[in-house]
């Protein structure tokens, strides 16, 4: 599941921000400036030789307290009788077919156990992309999230930038929301996602002429009336 979408410029300023669980959701204006400083703290840091994934628990203490409650049941990867849901979430389409590896029992035995939060980003110009998912992501698959992202981003704004981010941000959420929905992967062909764009900016623009219409020929009020 992805938990978060941040976008931070390289002076720490964050220009939007997407949390789909409720423990980030639930938090306070200072929580929040806090925990982005934290993520962008860290990833601003790392060298270009270091790898773009941040294991939480062990580098990101504030984010990583925000889902200490839950750890026994992310590690496990189950959940208890009282807060299993009544149907299983639906699964990323970004899921790692291959990270159910060997069935070997002996072998499994000495695998280290994956991750269980994860802060996975990418650095465009003044901008990073940053995403908080949790062990049932891909890591290379959110990479290519990641891309396809701001891929549509450049298709829709034509060269994209940081100024286009701050005064388009409806649309940039509306790219955001086609592409991921309740923390899970819905859309990743930019043909498509281009597509429900567009047919969304061609609504708003018709509802616009209908309500300058509907203005310019409603009946007239006040002196203009008291003539008749």
């Amino acid at each position: 599941m992805i938990h978060a979408v941040l976008v931070v410029n390289n002076h720490g300023k964050c220009r939007l921000a997407r949390f789909y669980d409720e423990r980030l959701r639930g938090m306070d204006a200072s929580t929040r400036h806090r925990l982005v400083h934290e993520c962008y703290a860290r990833v601003s840091e790392r060298g270009a030789e270091l790898c773009n994934f941040i294991n939480a628990e062990d580098d990101l203490p504030l984010l990583w307290s925000l889902f200490r409650p839950g750890d026994r049941n992310e590690k496990s990867g189950t959940t208890s009788a009282s807060n299993r849901p009544s149907e299983s979430p639906t699964p990323s389409l970004l899921t790692e077919a291959a990270r159910e590896g060997p069935t070997d029992v002996a072998s499994d035995a000495h695998t280290p156990a994956a991750p269980t939060l994860q802060v996975i980003y990418r650095n465009y110009a003044t901008l990073y992309f940053i995403f908080v998912v949790n062990h049932c992501e891909s890591e290379l698959g959110i990479l290519d999230l990641i891309q396809v992202f701001v891929e549509t981003l450049d298709r829709c704004f034509e060269n994209v930038c940081e100024l286009d981010i701050i005064f388009n941000h409806d649309k940039v959420h509306y790219v955001l929301d086609e592409i991921v929905c309740g923390g899970y992967v819905m859309e990743t062909n930019q043909g498509d996602i281009l597509g429900a764009v567009q047919a969304n900016a061609r609504e708003e623009a018709l509802s616009q002429r209908k309500s300058v219409a509907k203005s310019f020929f409603a009946p007239k009020s006040g002196a203009a009336a008291t003539l008749r």
